[in-house]
């Protein structure tokens, strides 16, 4: 198997960018950044300089994903909270909570895919059946104000019977900017 970090770490091929074809939204570009001072014996700044976007590579992106799947460093981890509902408003990047949430997951849970983290909920049957439309991520119990990331379903909604289960797995891909 070749690993390939296309669409990862790098635009998609064949995905050039241009106002007929934006690159698809993501929350978490991530690139980097060296800046430095050259300072003299006698503590005068001699010279200065930026040097950005060379490329953070597989190893990082895959201990950030970790990260945002576990609580180290003693604080709450980064996502804790799923929830659906049937609004098919388009995502803004201001979005704080759901259009119009149904329901919040029974159980809930995060696992480490290489530069992915999976979040993954189980929502329980709530005897109505519905369209459901968006998914949202959450850090707190709010559901409002704490959002993380939201996905409108478009033509991918889920037609949810009165007895049915819903399992969904949100995945966040750790990518650098292109």
């Amino acid at each position: 198997m070749v690993c390939s970090l296309n669409g990862i770490t790098r635009s998609p091929r064949g995905m050039a960018r241009g106002s007929d074809n934006p690159a698809p939204h993501c929350a978490l570009p991530w690139m980097d950044r060296v800046e430095w001072d050259v300072i003299g014996q006698n503590g005068e700044k001699k010279a200065h300089g930026v040097h950005e976007g060379n490329l953070v590579v597989t190893y990082g992106l895959a201990r950030l994903a970790a990260i945002l799947a576990t609580d180290a460093g003693g604080g709450s981890a980064f996502a804790n909270y799923a929830v659906i509902g049937t609004d098919s408003t388009a995502v803004g990047a201001s979005d704080a909570a759901l259009g119009a949430s149904t329901q919040a997951h029974g159980t809930f849970s995060r696992a480490v895919s290489g530069v992915s983290v999976n979040y993954t909920a189980t929502f329980a049957s709530n005897s109505q059946a519905s369209a459901i439309k968006e998914i949202g991520l959450y850090q707190t119990n709010t559901y409002t104000g704490s959002m993380i990331a939201r996905s409108v379903l478009g033509t991918d909604s889920i037609n949810r019977g009165t007895g049915d289960t819903i399992q969904v797995t949100y995945t966040l891909v750790c990518k650098t900017a292109a």
